[in-house]
This record gives structure tokens, sequence and C-alpha cells, in this order.
């Protein structure tokens, strides 16, 4: 009788226990439930920084595009930053697919699940990313401006010469902007609160440094060519080609071309109208008298025996060499190519003097230097040209 007693009385009070825990379940979970039986997101649930919860899929995109402000793209480098429009860059918010990820929090799924992350939600809130799409065709576009104020090649350590001795001037890294890895950074990381993406810029060592520069000591090829001074346009293109020769150092192994020495010849470098060959005719050009300096370089590499990469002749015989030992340059279609097979860095120098034009390599002498008359033409009287 006792036992009978004590059971029921403890049945009773494991009853009660249910109906309390049912009840504190429905209480918990019968609100968002409620919610999300009337085809609504549920409550607490945000997008970046908008509270979608308790509306309908049209009010949360509504309420999502009106009140959510996207940050421009902050694109970080080294040296600066650059603020892009995320629209120029051809990108997106997918504010429905946003909205339909918070519309499925506590559906689908195990109903057991779906009770829980409902419940959680309620209490704890649930905070979605937005999601953004990019055309990367027009991403690209937009991140060309930016390469090209980027890009510059690797500067080699340079020489000058003063009174015949050789001084060492320290060269400079070159940057290089990828833009197949910057546009997947962007496409992959850019958010509402990840706006700022790192730039994929290379830096480039050059390949002579000054402490190589050092090692140069002599002269170890030269040649002349000789010119009319009295043809100043093309004297002037002589001279400020030259310029832009004197002082480059060659790495063991790298390959000299005259055209990305020079780059383009225009105007605004210096170069003037003169005489040049178009085919089998004699016609004004812009920087005519350039190919005197290349086939004088181009011997003086011979002297070397270095290898020739590229070499083009004239349609014409020209007055300053003999013939098949020209060398002629049109940019960006013809150039003078050749590898510096040493084991050790060269320098090229240029001197002017009188009619005549003289091109030296220097390189490391056994002997004591081979050194150059200081009345020949210099960096600084070679710059002022430009001016």
């Amino acid at each position: 009788m006792w036992k009978r007693v004590t059971g029921g009385v403890f049945w009773g009070r494991a009853g009660w226990v249910l109906c309390a825990l049912v009840v504190v379940a429905g209480a918990c979970l019968g609100p968002p439930a409620w919610w999300l039986r009337q085809g609504r997101i549920c409550p607490n649930t945000h997008i970046e920084t908008v509270d979608v919860g308790g509306l309908d899929q049209a009010s949360a995109l509504n309420r999502l595009e009106e009140g959510l402000l996207i940050p421009k793209l902050r694109l970080l480098s080294v040296q600066r930053s650059w603020y892009l429009s995320v629209q120029h860059c051809g990108g997106a918010p997918r504010f429905e697919e946003a909205v339909g990820e918070a519309f499925d929090v506590g559906r689908g799924g195990n109903p057991f699940a779906g009770a829980f992350n409902t419940w959680k939600t309620w209490y704890s809130g649930k905070y979605l990313s937005l999601p953004f799409e990019f055309d990367q065709t027009q991403l690209r576009k937009t991140l060309r401006p930016i390469a090209w104020s980027v890009n510059r090649p690797a500067q080699n350590a340079s020489i000058q010469l003063v009174n015949g001795y050789v001084y060492a001037r320290e060269g400079k890294w070159g940057y290089r902007f990828d833009p197949d890895i910057t546009v997947a950074r962007i496409v992959d990381k850019f958010g509402i609160n990840a706006s700022s993406v790192s730039a994929a810029i290379t830096p480039m060592p050059p390949n002579a440094t000054a402490a190589d520069v050092r090692s140069i000591n002599a002269v170890i090829a030269k040649y002349s060519t000789r010119f009319n001074p009295r043809l100043q346009n093309r004297t002037r293109n002589i001279r400020v080609a030259c310029a832009e020769m004197n002082g480059r150092i060659l790495a063991p192994g790298e390959v000299f071309s005259f055209n990305a020495m020079t780059g383009e010849r225009t105007y605004a470098k210096g170069y003037r109208m003169a005489k040049i060959f178009d085919r089998r005719e004699i016609v004004d050009g812009l920087a005519g008298g350039v190919c005197q300096v290349s086939t004088t370089l181009y011997n003086c590499a011979r002297k070397l025996k270095l290898p020739i990469v590229e070499r083009h002749h004239h349609s014409l015989p020209v007055p300053y060499i003999r013939g098949g030992l020209d060398a002629t340059v049109s940019y960006p279609y013809r150039d003078l190519k050749f590898r510096n097979a040493l084991p050790a860095s060269v320098a090229l120098w240029t001197e002017l003097k009188g009619n005549q034009l003289t091109i030296y390599i220097l390189g490391r002498g056994s002997t004591q230097p081979d050194l150059l008359a200081s009345d020949g033409m210099s960096v600084a009287q070679a710059a002022t040209l430009n001016q």
C-alpha cells in the first residue's frame, strides 16, 4: 500500500514537471515559430547592420536596399591606396540572395534543428553577410590605370664618370601589378565589413647593384663612328640617345634592348626631325640619326663577341659604317638586342667630341683603369637638352 501511494505521488509530480516543460518550450518556441508560419523572417535576424526580422521577403528586400550603405572598395598597397566605386568596378550586391538566406533561418531540414535555430536566433540574433558579385571584365578595365601607375621596371645601378673615374649610383626597385590575383582577391574578399583589399604588387630588385658596379674599373671595348655636326637636328638626336645610354649597367646574363632603353622616341623627350630611311627612300622622320648610336653600340658589342639577340640592316647603305655592319632601330618594331655573356656586370658610356661618337663598354679589368677624357659629354650636360 505504501509503495503504491508513493509511486502515484512520484508520477504525479513527474507529470507536473513534464507539463511545465511543455509550457516553457511553447512559450519559448511559440513566438518565433508563429512568425515562420506567417511567411516572415525569424525575429532578430540581421543582414549586415539591417534588422530584417519579422518582415516578409519583399519588405526585407526594400528595407535592405534603402538602409544599407555600400562602401567604396579600398585597394591597398605599401605606397598608397585607391578608393573605387563598387558600381564602377562592375560590382553589385546580391540583395535577393541575402534575403533568401535570412528567410531560410529556422526552415527546412531536421525540424528539431530548425526549432533550435529559431530559438537561438530569437534570443541571440543571427547576423548574415551581404554577398557581392563582380563583372570581372569591367573590374579589369577599372584596374588598368592603376596597373599603369604602379608598373615600372627595376633600374639597375648606374655609373657616372668624373675625371675618368667611375662613381656608382644605387639602382631602384621595380614593381609589377598582377591583375589576375588582384581581381581574385576582390571577388573573394570584398564585403560591407571587408572593403579593404590588398593589391597584388610584386617588388622586383635591380639585376645589378652598386656593389656590382664597384668592380668596374676599365674600358674593355670601344668603337667610334663619325657624323656631321652641322646637321643640328640629327646631332641633337644622337646626343639625346647617348644621354639615355650613359651609365647603364648590364648584369651577367642580362639582355640589353635599345628600344627598352630609350622608350618611344618622342618630341617631348628631346628628339627632332631629321633624315631617315623609309623603305628605300630618304625622308624626314622623328629621331633621325639614332641608328648611328645603335650601329656604334652594335659594333662595340661585337668586339667583345657578346651574343647578338636581334639586329636589322638598313634598307640603304649608311655613310658612317661599311656595308653589313649597321644596326637600324625603329620603335617598337626593330630593335638591337645583345646579351652580357661575361661573368661580371658591364656599363655603357658614350662620348661626343667634335664629329666623333665613341661608345665604351666598361667592365672589370686586370690592369690599371683606362681613364676616359673628362671633356666628353656628361649625363648632366645631355639632360639639359630636354629642358
